[in-house]
């Protein structure tokens, strides 16, 4: 590439021999016998169309304002062939301001020599926008071009002209099928700029053989809104599964505005399609508490055979709320796991007002039902101490999910669960590793009520539980200090260098344990002595 600077002219770019097209900061374009100027540039009204006379040749020509279009200016320059129509091109750029160019736009669009030209009448028409509506014919005519880049440009024009331009919602549904994947996705955006005109069209799409174009014909009714509700809701009734689904899936995406098509949602729930169910599903949850009517259709949907569909039917009643309740509780106690796990599921989202089913799920027969139980009541925290008694007796569950899940939810509950604390010290030892860290987890929460029991599990005969009984209490703080004082003369060395340990864990809150550890300084085990020298360090002394 070869570059020639003409000092306060231009700047012309020489490629392969010829001139080609310069896009710099000058905004040139040139062709063989014609020239394209940067923004502002124009010639005057009076000048006529077709080919300056080739060659240099030097003029001065004066723009004439006219109100409103302050781009209009005295220019002066140099130029090699040039026409009118070329000149009208780049006074696209200018927006709105110049509408009055659509016509001749319209004709560099349809009668260009090149593609470039055509795609660049197309670009300006955009540009200026609904002002362009009277070269919407034209534009139509574009997107049956040979060019993709041109189809693909006319496309985008007619997008950017908006609701005028609904004559061709049928041209660019026809686009949709253009082998060329831009040109289908401005086609696309170019209907959902148009608005609800387009609404038809784009239901026609959700039949489109391509995946891509039927789901993005989907989210672009999504975006038009509530004024699009009525489309869909007729696209419910569609004998095509696909148009269901994308109808579907629109109203699942426009949340809340797609409250008055609840009563065809509804009969979706039982359509043959799983994908279809599922999209329904999702729509009604959508609508939030405004659905109450739907809750029994939704307690139906939790034994779907499909998981997806179940688990969308118990998403959606949990955003329901309370006043799915009624409904919920008919399946409480079914005969399916499948369902009763489903049902747990829209409790746990609901919250305390579903606290009492809960409780009567953690002794269900299913394990799986029992633990979801377990850690829905733990998600209530303090306001679930009422269910403690029912997750003390879950600690001695045979399944190790379920023990642990219990003792997180007596965690949660905080020092109201301080009954539970001799059945959570005995988990410290439970098999289970899981468990027994939930255990040492939730003996922390619970406080100083859990020190006597952490106490004693400190002289197990089970190293696994000293050291968590250890840490627990270290976990605790300042109320296990005195605790902690009493075991450093433990007979046991294992004790005394745990209790020593716990008590530098604590750090300066500990000070109160001074006393001991210096006494402990002499402890006949170097290893006790030891770590009770570091104890006071942490201590500050």
């Amino acid at each position: 590439m070869k570059t020639l600077f003409l000092p306060g002219v231009l700047c012309l770019s020489l490629w392969a021999g010829t001139f080609g097209r310069c896009d710099d900061a000058a905004g040139c374009m040139f062709g063989k016998d014609r020239m394209i100027f940067p923004k502002g540039f124009m010639l005057p009204d009076q000048q006529q169309d077709g080919p300056v006379p080739p060659g240099w040749w030097e003029g001065s020509y004066q723009g004439a304002r006219r109100p409103g279009d302050p781009f209009r200016q005295r220019v002066e320059f140099s130029l090699v062939g040039m026409s009118q129509r070329e000149l009208v091109v780049r006074e696209g750029d200018l927006g709105q301001d110049a509408a009055d160019a659509a016509p001749e736009l319209a004709k560099a669009l349809l009668d260009g020599p090149a593609w470039r030209e055509r795609c660049k009448a197309a670009d300006a028409l955009g540009k200026i926008g609904p002002g362009a509506d009277a070269a919407a014919g034209a534009l139509r005519k574009a997107l049956k071009g040979p060019e993709a880049s041109v189809r693909r440009d006319a496309a985008l024009a007619l997008g950017r002209i908006g609701t005028a331009a609904g004559e061709a919602c049928h041209d660019l549904a026809a686009s949709l099928n253009d082998s060329d994947l831009r040109v289908r996705g401005c086609a696309l955006w170019a209907l959902g700029g148009i608005g609800p005109a387009a609404a038809p069209a784009l239901r026609e799409a959700l039949a489109n053989s391509n995946a891509e174009v039927c789901e993005s014909a989907a989210r672009t009714l999504a975006r038009m809104g509530a004024a699009a509700v009525p489309e869909l809701r007729s696209a419910l009734r569609d004998g095509n599964p696909y148009v269901r689904w994308g109808a579907a899936h629109s109203l699942a995406t426009l949340g809340p505005a797609a409250k008055d098509a609840l009563a065809e949602l509804l009969k979706t729930l039982a359509d043959d399609g799983g994908g279809v169910r599922l999209e329904a599903a999702r729509a009604v949850g959508q609508l939030g508490a405004a659905a109450k009517d739907a809750a029994p259709a939704l307690a139906k949907a939790l034994r779907d055979e499909d998981f997806a569909v179940r688990a969308a039917a118990g998403d959606a009643l949990a955003k329901i709320g309370p006043a799915a309740l009624p409904s919920l509780r008919k399946d409480v106690a079914d005969t399916d796991p499948r369902v009763r796990r489903a049902v747990l599921r829209a409790l746990c989202k609901i919250g305390l007002p579903a606290m009492p089913e809960l409780r009567v799920a953690v002794g269900d027969q299913d394990a799986e039902v029992r633990r979801q139980a377990a850690a829905g009541l733990g998600e209530l925290g303090p306001a679930a101490e009422g269910a403690a008694a029912e997750l003390r007796k879950a600690l001695g569950d045979a399944d190790p999910l379920v023990r642990g899940e219990a003792a997180i939810s007596l965690g949660k509950i905080g020092p109201a669960a301080g009954d539970a604390v001799v059945e959570l010290a005995r988990l410290l030892g439970d098999p289970d590793s899981d468990a027994r860290q939930r255990a040492a987890g939730a003996l922390a929460e619970i406080g100083a009520a859990a020190v006597p029991a952490l106490k004693r599990a400190l002289g197990s005969e089970d190293q696994r539980v000293c050291r968590l009984a250890a840490f627990t209490m270290s976990r605790i703080g300042p109320p296990a200090v005195p605790a902690l004082c009493q075991a450093l003369d433990d007979p046991s060395s294992e004790v005394r260098w745990l209790a020593t340990a716990a008590v530098g864990g604590i750090g300066p809150a500990a000070k109160d344990a001074v006393p001991a550890l210096q006494k402990t300084l002499k402890d006949q085990d170097p290893d006790v002595a030891w770590q009770a020298a570091w104890a006071l360090r942490a201590t500050g002394h």
